[in-house]
């Protein structure tokens, strides 16, 4: 028996805000993703997070169930939305870059293919 108290999950959660200093609206959020993420029915993630839990972000936060601030909400879909962006603007920039590379290495077999055509003229 590795657990010290009848609360096995209550146990984990403090030693774990201790451990990685969490505040209390840390603790919310990661039960919120929790039973977000769980394998609970329907029900159970509806009495848990709230009826629209499926729903990402401040859409699917019920404050009075989670007591995750809609800020905090916000912040995480605001994070999630710049990442995004930033991950398309370096997917496309490496899409370009490969097209150039592309590019270039049909043009040198083009002017070999030419070079070596004019030669064998000669």
């Amino acid at each position: 028996q590795i657990h010290l108290t009848r609360d096995p999950l209550v146990e984990e959660y403090s030693i774990a805000a201790q451990v990685y200093r969490l505040s209390a609206m840390d603790l919310c959020e990661i039960a919120m993703n929790s039973v977000c993420q769980s394998g609970f029915e329907n029900d159970v993630k509806i009495q848990w997070a709230g009826e629209n839990w499926y729903k990402p972000f401040s859409a699917g936060n019920d404050i009075n169930k989670t007591n995750v601030p809609m800020i905090r909400s916000r912040f995480r879909e605001q994070t999630m939305r710049q990442e995004y962006t930033f991950l398309e603007n370096a997917s496309l920039e490496a899409q370009a870059q490969a097209e150039a590379q592309a590019q270039a290495h049909v043009q040198a077999q083009v002017q070999a293919h030419v070079q070596a055509h004019v030669q064998a003229q000669a």
